[in-house]
């Protein structure tokens, strides 16, 4: 079973999401922000990087909301979450899903 540990108010919701589309249990563990919203020390000790979302599957730390989507859907042989590779559409979508973590995150907060 996935082990998910999530920081409140974070995009480890984007995962949450995912898992129950596919119909997948996990082990979710929750961390409070601290009083200036950042990730608690208790984070590192998971991930170097100490940010949430990073999952543990099948003995993978796997951290980063985007690759964990990937991950996932590749894992699972899901065809339903992004058009067929290739396609015009599949690149718009990757595009789409590139520009969530990187342009549009800094001016969204």
């Amino acid at each position: 079973m996935i082990t998910l540990h999530a920081l409140k108010f974070s995009r480890a919701t984007r995962v949450l999401w995912l898992l129950e589309d596919l119909g997948q249990p996990c082990q979710r563990i929750d961390y409070d922000r601290t009083d200036e919203f950042r990730a608690p020390e208790a984070l590192s000790k998971i991930h170097p990087l100490g940010k949430s979302p990073v999952i543990e599957d099948d003995g993978e730390m796997i951290a980063e909301s985007s690759t964990i989507l990937r991950y996932l859907v590749a894992k699972h042989g899901d065809h339903g979450h992004r058009p067929d590779r290739g396609t015009a559409d599949y690149w718009r979508h990757e595009a789409l899903f590139d520009y969530v973590e990187s342009s549009f995150a800094p001016v969204a907060i």
